[in-house]
């Protein structure tokens, strides 16, 4: 919500999250394939949790009545 006509005041948005392109990169090559974390591990860290805490209630998990989106990766590439 940082568009100052259609969604509200630019200065009232949360500050954006620099690099987040290279947080899933990064979490897998680091924890994931260290046995650290599981995959499920990295969805409740990266979507469900934040999504609870921010109360966005639409977003977070596969679900009806919730937003689609999802991110599909081959891990042995």
């Amino acid at each position: 919500m940082k568009n100052g006509d259609k969604y509200g005041n630019i200065w009232d948005a949360s500050p954006g999250f620099d690099n987040i392109q290279m947080t899933l990169p990064r979490l897998i090559t680091s924890f994931v394939s260290n046995g650290i974390l599981t995959y499920e591990d990295l969805a409740y860290l990266l979507a469900e949790r934040p999504a609870d805490v921010i109360g966005i209630r639409n977003k977070g998990s596969i679900s009806i009545g919730k937003d689609a989106d999802i991110v599909l990766l081959n891990p042995k590439r």
